[in-house]
């Protein structure tokens, strides 16, 4: 079947409800059938799973709502500081290896004196320590614990940002690069489930997409960071021993943070944002407001 037969057949399929009706018959009429509050509408949505329902054949070993003695609602996991020092070592970590992400031709250009050409590759090359990354230091994260493979990742970041400056031959830069931004995925790859350690894995999806806001204001911050002291020094030395320092200093965070206590998940359920859509009775109330 070719690309365009396939997205036909797809399209025809989107315009049928489960019962063989058509829902979409021309472009000026077009019924929302798909939203009404029946069985035939809501299988064109994703729903949560029952209550307790598993995959056959599978037993979970131990449950993360286990480890702090219960699930936490996004408005529960708001109201413990933990929440806070997670978005922090977010934070950190991805303004450090973003800081180079937004420089990293021009700093090769100039610590390694190569072409653009060159630099541009080298980008290439290295961009993939961002990818593998995640899958690494995941996996670390297992065998290690959450807490200490944030802690390795920032002392071997405050130790590369040092020595950078100092490095003037491409295949060490490139090296260095790599492993810079390595430790860059591995945050994203460690904390969803450090999130789910702390906070139980049944909201970990609101619970780790707020976190992500992180990410957002490292977007800001590194960049212009590293872009003012290379304006105002006339090097990315500065910046980037600065960056050596932050990195040093936020070993100290995973070093105190610690799982919130058992009693914290034992606050009234209020979530945040409203009712979490989790049941048919749910659904059936989102849906039926949505016609009001």
């Amino acid at each position: 079947m070719s690309p365009i037969s396939y997205f036909l057949e797809t399209a025809k399929w989107l315009a049928t409800s489960s019962d063989g009706r058509k829902i979409a018959t021309t472009p000026e009429k077009t019924q929302y059938d798909t939203m009404d509050n029946n069985s035939n509408g809501k299988s064109r949505f994703m729903q949560n799973p029952p209550a307790g329902w598993t995959p056959e054949g599978w037993t979970p070993k131990t449950s993360s709502a286990s480890r702090t003695g219960g699930d936490f609602t996004l408005g529960q996991a708001l109201k413990t500081w933990q929440w806070w020092a997670l978005w922090s070592l977010l934070f950190l970590n991805t303004s450090a290896g973003i800081s180079v992400i937004s420089q990293e031709a021009p700093i090769f250009e100039e610590l390694a004196s190569v072409s653009a050409i060159v630099a541009a590759g080298m980008v290439g090359v290295v961009s993939i320590g961002n990818a593998l990354g995640r899958v690494f230091w995941a996996g670390v994260s297992d065998s290690l614990g959450r807490k200490y493979t944030f802690l390795v990742i920032f002392l071997i970041q405050a130790i590369l940002f040092w020595i950078l400056p100092s490095i003037t031959t491409t295949t060490s830069l490139t090296v260095v690069a790599f492993v810079i931004l390595m430790c860059y995925g591995g945050g994203f790859g460690t904390m969803p489930a450090f999130a789910a350690d702390y906070y139980g894995s049944r909201y970990v999806g609101p619970i780790y997409g707020l976190m992500l806001t992180a990410w957002g204001f490292a977007s800001a911050f590194g960049p212009l960071l590293i872009a003012h002291v290379r304006q105002t020094s006339g090097n990315y030395a500065s910046g980037l021993h600065i960056l050596s320092v932050i990195m040093l200093v936020s070993i100290l965070l995973p070093c105190l943070v610690r799982a919130p206590k058992k009693s914290a998940s034992k606050l009234p359920l209020e979530p945040l944002f409203g009712p979490i859509p989790g049941t048919e009775t749910e659904l059936d109330e989102v849906v039926d407001s949505s016609h009001k």
